[in-house]
C-alpha cells in the first residue's frame, strides 16, 4: 500500500502541523459533481477497494466518499486531499452533520499525490477501521464511526479524471516479503523506510536487545514501536510490547501497553523530558528482554521497565511508524553487564 507534501520544509523530518490548515477546514471539494460512482453489497472484513485516476494539473482538491444506507446520505468516510495545504482530511457525516476532522496520519506525514500524475488509493475494511494506502505506501487508518455493514457505495468528486474503482479481498496486509533486522550495528547511517516491518530471526527472546538510533521529526505528533507476533497491520497482531511516545497537548509522554485477546490492556505512562526525546534531535533506544521485564533504555540510561503480560517467545516482528527518521536498527544477543 504509498505517499509529496511538506517536502519543501524537509521531506524526512516534518510532521503534520496545524499552521498548514486553511482558515475554514470544513470546506469540501470545489466541485460537487460526481466523477465516478460504484455500488456494492454488504461488506465483510478484508473487503478492499482500489481507486485509481489522474490528478488534474489544476487540482486544488478532490474527495473519495464511502456512503452508507440512510435517508440523509450518511458519509462513513470522507477522504479529502487538499493539495495547496499539503494534507488530507478524513471525516464522516452522520444525520446531516459533519464530525471531527482528522488531518494527522499516524503512519505517514507525506504522500505522493502530484498534479498531472496517476494515483492509486487503497481502502481496506477491517472490523474496526479503514486502513488507507496511497500509491502502495501505508498512509493511515480511520476508525469506523458508522458500521461498515451499512456501506453501499463509493463516489469520487473533484479535480481528478480517468477514475476507476476495483473491488477485491485481502486476507492480510501487507502481503509482501519482510526483510530481516540486521544482527549487528550497521557501519553507516542509512534511512530506513517508515513504516518499517522487519522480521526478528529466531524471535525476540530473553537476553536479546534491539537498538534503535533515530531522529524525532520536527513538529511531531507520535511515534510507535511495537514488538509483535506477526508482520501484518491486518489481521491485528498480538503486541506484547507497545512503546508510544506522544508529543501533542503540550505534555510529552511515553506510553507502554500490550494488545492481546483483541484489546489493549492498562496503559503505563512516563513523562518525557527534553533531554530524552525532543523534536529534531537524535536519540538511541535499547529494548532488552529478560525473564520478567522488558527494560527500556533511552540515551543509555534505564527509562522504564515493563513486566511481561504474555509469552515473549511469540515476538517475531519489529514494527516502527510515526514521526521518526530511522538511522540504525539492529539486534544483538547478550545481556547487559
Amino acid at each position: 500500500m504509498s505517499t509529496a507534501s511538506i517536502d519543501s520544509l524537509s521531506s524526512c523530518e516534518v510532521a503534520t502541523s496545524d499552521y498548514l490548515k486553511p482558515i475554514n477546514s470544513e470546506i469540501l471539494s470545489t466541485k460537487s459533481e460526481v466523477i465516478c460512482q460504484y455500488s456494492f453489497k454488504e461488506l465483510i472484513p478484508g473487503s478492499c477497494f482500489l481507486i485509481s485516476g489522474v490528478v488534474l494539473r489544476t487540482c486544488e482538491r478532490f474527495s473519495i466518499n464511502f456512503l452508507a444506507v440512510s435517508n440523509k446520505q450518511d458519509v462513513a468516510l470522507h477522504f479529502n486531499p487538499r493539495l495547496p495545504q499539503n494534507y488530507i482530511v478524513r471525516n464522516s457525516k452522520i444525520n446531516g452533520h459533519w464530525g471531527s476532522e482528522e488531518t494527522h496520519s499516524q503512519f505517514s506525514s507525506r504522500y505522493d499525490l502530484l498534479r498531472g500524475h496517476r494515483f492509486q488509493v487503497e481502502f481496506l475494511i477491517t472490523e474496526s477501521e479503514f486502513i488507507i494506502a496511497i500509491n502502495n505506501r501505508l498512509f493511515g487508518v480511520f476508525e469506523h464511526r458508522i458500521n461498515y455493514k451499512k456501506l453501499n457505495a463509493i463516489e469520487v468528486k473533484g479535480d481528478v479524471k480517468e477514475v476507476a474503482i476495483e473491488q477485491l479481498f485481502r486476507d492480510k496486509y501487507p502481503d509482501v516479503p519482510i526483510p530481516e533486522i540486521p544482527l549487528e550495528e550497521p557501519s553507516d547511517d542509512s534511512i530506513f523506510p517508515v513504516p518499517m516491518l522487519v522480521n526478528i530471526p529466531n524471535g525476540f527472546t530473553k537476553n536479546k536487545s534491539i537498538h534503535i538510533i533515530a531522529k524525532v521529526k520536527m513538529l511531531p505528533h507520535s511515534i510507535t514501536i511495537n514488538l509483535q507476533s506477526r508482520p501484518y497491520f491486518y489481521p491485528h497482531a498480538i503486541i506484547p510490547l507497545h512503546i508510544n511516545p506522544r508529543f501533542g497537548g503540550g505534555k510529552h509522554i511515553i506510553c507502554r501497553n500490550t494488545w492481546n485477546h483483541g484489546k489493549w490492556g492498562k496503559e503505563e505512562r512516563t513523562d518525557i523530558s527534553s533531554k530524552d526525546l525532543s523534536p529534531g534531535r537524535m536519540f538511541k533506544m535499547t529494548i532488552f528482554c529478560d525473564f520478567e521485564f522488558y527494560h527500556i533504555f533511552l540515551n543509555d540510561y534505564l527509562f522504564a521497565e515493563y513486566r511481561h503480560r504474555c509469552e515473549t517467545n511469540i515476538v517475531d516482528t519489529l514494527c516502527i511508524f510515526g514521526d521518526i527518521v530511522l538511522k540504525k536498527v539492529w539486534i544483538e544477543t547478550k545481556s547487559f553487564d
